[in-house]
Formats: structure tokens, C-alpha cells, sequence
């Protein structure tokens, strides 16, 4: 009986450390995408996967150099995102997320928003949950109705 609770108890702790993983992704890309702290969040041999769309990155070299040029063209978001479903392995070394994610930003001096999902693979490592690999399946990429690049706070 106290094995299954141990058993449990790794399990929940794991989705919460996993939940904050992500949430610390979000906060650095919101943050102006600052690359060698988002590449820490990745095992070296991980894959940051935009598709065609966003781009491919393979391993944290190439991760953190993709990120590094982000905010060139990128000088604003903010990620929502919302959903996670975290199933962990039976062994506790590896699991998997699927999220949803809507996020207005500012895409080389346009204002738009971003319709997706996550698809990622996570490891437990020395210093925690990292990414193994982080897929980003662009659903919408659209021009944004009102435009905050013009007038980002409204005016009362």
C-alpha cells in the first residue's frame, strides 16, 4: 500500500514539476526570449520543432542560436498557454505534454496571433524535467483585428 502511494505521490510531483517547466518556458519567451537561459530548459540533443512555419532547431546549440534571433523579429508575446496533458512513464524518467496555445505578439512589425499546440517529450535529468523535444504546430497565424503595435494601451 505505501508503495502505490510512493508510486502516486512521484507521479503527481512529477506533472507539477513538468507544468512548471513549461510555465518558465513561457515566462522566458515572454521575457525577450532570452537563449541561453530558454536552452538550460533542453537536454543537448533536444529538437525545438516550429514546423514550416516557425523553423526547426536541432540540438541546444542550434536552440539557443534560433532563440538568440527571435527578437529581431519577434519583439513581443505573450504565451498563453492552457490545457496540459501530461501522461509520465510508468518509470518516472520521461513523459509527454500536449498544451494549447494562443498567443498575441508582434511578428516583424505586424501585430498578430498564433493558434497552436504542443506536442513535447521531457526527461528527468540531474537538474530536473527538460526537453527532450518541444513540437509547436501552427493552427493560425493572423493579422490581429485591433492593432497594438500602433496603440498598445488603449486610450482613455
Amino acid at each position: 500500500m505505501i508503495e502505490h502511494f510512493e508510486a502516486r505521490l512521484a507521479r503527481l510531483e512529477a506533472i507539477e514539476d513538468i507544468k512548471a517547466l513549461k510555465m518558465h518556458y513561457a515566462k522566458l519567451c515572454d521575457a525577450g526570449y532570452p537563449a541561453q537561459e530558454i536552452g538550460k530548459l533542453f537536454v543537448d540533443s533536444a529538437t525545438w520543432d516550429g514546423g514550416e512555419i516557425l523553423g526547426v532547431a536541432v540540438g541546444r546549440q542550434q536552440i539557443e542560436e534560433y532563440f538568440a534571433a527571435t527578437p529581431a523579429n519577434v519583439p513581443f508575446a505573450l504565451h498563453y498557454i492552457v490545457g496540459g496533458d501530461i501522461v509520465v512513464a510508468s518509470d518516472g524518467r520521461s513523459a509527454t505534454g500536449t498544451w494549447y496555445l494562443w498567443q498575441p505578439m508582434i511578428l516583424r512589425g505586424a501585430a498578430v496571433v498564433l493558434m497552436g499546440t504542443y506536442d513535447d517529450e521531457y526527461v528527468l535529468t540531474g537538474q530536473g524535467w527538460r526537453y527532450a523535444n518541444l513540437r509547436l504546430t501552427v493552427h493560425a497565424l493572423t493579422p490581429a483585428t485591433s492593432d497594438w503595435v500602433t496603440e498598445r494601451f488603449i486610450q482613455s
